[in-house]
């Protein structure tokens, strides 16, 4: 069996590190809050995302018909201040 040449190994691991360090640097800026592109072109950062959910979640939240019929946008700005400290992870957890 013939070995391989280093160089034959250099051009065999150059692009899945490229890769690697890419996909680790990505993951590095989602756990600090910086910028992160999805394939739509749409930046967006970790609080922005978490704001949506958090409308999500007030959206979906279970409430009876008189709740529904008296919510007000006061009152949805309301719980969305005092559900401001919540985690993204756990909203998601709220919603299901």
């Amino acid at each position: 069996m013939e070995a391989n040449h280093p160089t034959d190994f250099k051009k065999e691991i150059a692009p899945f590190m490229s890769k690697q360090i890419k996909t680790l640097d990505q993951a590095d800026k989602q756990q600090h809050g910086e910028l992160n592109t999805f394939e739509s072109g749409m930046a967006e950062t970790y609080e922005d995302l978490k704001n949506a959910i958090l409308e999500l979640y007030l959206s979906v939240k279970i409430r009876s018909d008189e709740e529904i019929d008296n919510y007000t946008e006061e009152q949805f700005q309301e719980e969305k201040k005092e559900m401001k400290h919540v985690d993204g992870y756990s909203l998601i957890d709220y919603i299901k």
